[in-house]
C-alpha cells in the first residue's frame, strides 16, 4: 500500500497486537495511530524511523470512543460480556490483566480458552459516567465468526439456557434477568436438598422440595446464576446481567447474592442498611450451640480477620435454628443461606454478627 502513498505520507502496519499507524510529513508533521498507549513505546520507535518531529498525533481510537459516547452507543458496547481468558499462538493462557502489561506476553492470533474462535484483546477504557470497564477479549465479529457450539464463554448461549431451565424463577427485562423473590415463605419443614455434579464437572444445585414450596427454584437459580458469573472470574458486567426482585423492587446482584469468604464487609453492611432477603454462600468452618444451649450455630468462613467499619469489629457469619436438622453439622463443606438476615453487636464483645435464623432446612442448602 505504502508505494501507492505520495512521499509526504508513510503508512506502516504493526505486527501483533497490529494497528494502523499513517505519518503525514510537511511543516506540521502529524501521526494518525489507531493504537492504544499500552503501545506508546513501539508506536513512538515506528514514527521515529519516519519523521524525526511530530507536531500532531491524532489517535483515533479515543476518537471512535468518543464517537460512541456522543452517539450514545456505549451502553450497547459495554452490556456484552466479555471472554476471560485466552489462548495464543504458542498454547499459553492468559487472563484479562494480560491485556494490559508493557510488552503484552502472548503472540497472535489470541483464541477463546473455551473454544477455538479468535478473539481480540480489548484495553480497559472510562465510560461517560466515569466508571471503568476492565480489559477482556471479545469476538472479532458476533455473527460470522462466533463461538463454538456449547463454549463455556459464550455468555449469550450459557445465560439462555440458564433462563430456559430456571424459567419458574428467573424474567428477563430487557438485557437483565431477574430473579423473583417470594414475599413470602409458606414451605413446610423437612424439604429434602441434594447436591451433585454436572457432566462438565461444575457443581449443580438439585432439590428435592414437598409440595407448595416457594424457596426451592429461588436457591437452585440463584445457585446456578453464581457459579456462572464466577465462570466469568466476577465480571462486573456479567454481574449487572443478573438481579433480584422482591416487593417490587429490583435489588442489584452484589446487594442480593454474597460469598463470605470475599464479601463479608459488604454483607454485614447491606444487612445493616437494607430489609429485603439475601443468599449468603460459603463455607462451615465451625458448629456447636449457643452459649445459652438454646440453639444450634453454625458459623461461616469470612476470611483472616475480616473487620466492620466504622467500629473495628469482628464480622461472623451465622446460620442459627432450633429445629432438629435444619442446618448443616459438617465442617468444610459449602452452604447457602437464603432469608432476612440480622445483624446483632452486643455490648461486651468486639464482635459484629450477621445471622440468619433458619426454621426449616428448606432455607439452607450444601453444595460441593
Amino acid at each position: 500500500m505504502s508505494a501507492l502513498l505520495p512521499p509526504s505520507v508513510a503508512w506502516v502496519e504493526r505486527p501483533f497486537p497490529d494497528c494502523n499507524l499513517t505519518v503525514l510529513r510537511g511543516s506540521n508533521p502529524t501521526v494518525v495511530d489507531s493504537g492504544f498507549a499500552a503501545h506508546a513505546v513501539q508506536t513512538a520507535r515506528l514514527v521515529d524511523e519516519h519523521c524525526p518531529r511530530v507536531g500532531t498525533v491524532v489517535n483515533t481510537t479515543l476518537i471512535r470512543r468518543r464517537a460512541h459516547l456522543v452517539r450514545g452507543r456505549e451502553a450497547d458496547m459495554t452490556e456484552r460480556v466479555g471472554i476471560p481468558r485466552a489462548v495464543d499462538s504458542a498454547g499459553r493462557t492468559f487472563d484479562r490483566t494480560a491485556i494490559e502489561r508493557v510488552p503484552q506476553p502472548f503472540d497472535g492470533p489470541l483464541r477463546c480458552a473455551g473454544c477455538t474462535t479468535v478473539v481480540q484483546a480489548v484495553h480497559g477504557y472510562p465510560r461517560r459516567n466515569g466508571t471503568l470497564v476492565d480489559p477482556y477479549y471479545r469476538l472479532t465479529h458476533r455473527t460470522e465468526a462466533p463461538h463454538d457450539p456449547h463454549c463455556r464463554y459464550d455468555f449469550d448461549a450459557r445465560v439462555g439456557r440458564l433462563h430456559e431451565e430456571h424459567r419458574s424463577a428467573l424474567t428477563k427485562d430487557g438485557d437483565v434477568y431477574e430473579l423473583r423473590l417470594p414475599e413470602t415463605d409458606t414451605a413446610p419443614p423437612g424439604a429434602a436438598l441434594l447436591a451433585d455434579t454436572r457432566s462438565d464437572g461444575r457443581d449443580r444445585l438439585t432439590i428435592h422440595p414437598r409440595r407448595g414450596h416457594t424457596l426451592a427454584p429461588v436457591l437452585s437459580a440463584a445457585a446456578a446464576i453464581a457459579a456462572m458469573i464466577s465462570t466469568y472470574d466476577d465480571d462486573p458486567q456479567a454481574r449487572a446481567r443478573f438481579a433480584a426482585r422482591w416487593k417490587g423492587e429490583r435489588i442489584a446482584w452484589e446487594d442480593f447474592y454474597f460469598d463470605v469468604a470475599q464479601d463479608a464487609r459488604r454483607l454485614a453492611r447491606v444487612v445493616a442498611g437494607r430489609d429485603h432477603p439475601v443468599a449468603v454462600s460459603g463455607h462451615v468452618k465451625r458448629v456447636g450451640r449457643t452459649a445459652r444451649d438454646t440453639a444450634d450455630v453454625v458459623e461461616l468462613a469470612t476470611g483472616r480477620g475480616v473487620t466492620h467499619p466504622p467500629n473495628g469489629r469482628w464480622i461472623h457469619v451465622r446460620l442459627m435454628s432450633k429445629a432438629p436438622g435444619a442446618l448443616p453439622r459438617e465442617v468444610g463443606q459449602r452452604v447457602l443461606g437464603y432469608g432476612r438476615w440480622e445483624h446483632f453487636e452486643p455490648e461486651d464483645s468486639d464482635n459484629h454478627y450477621v445471622n440468619l435464623w433458619v426454621d426449616h432446612a428448606s432455607s439452607v442448602t450444601t453444595t460441593r
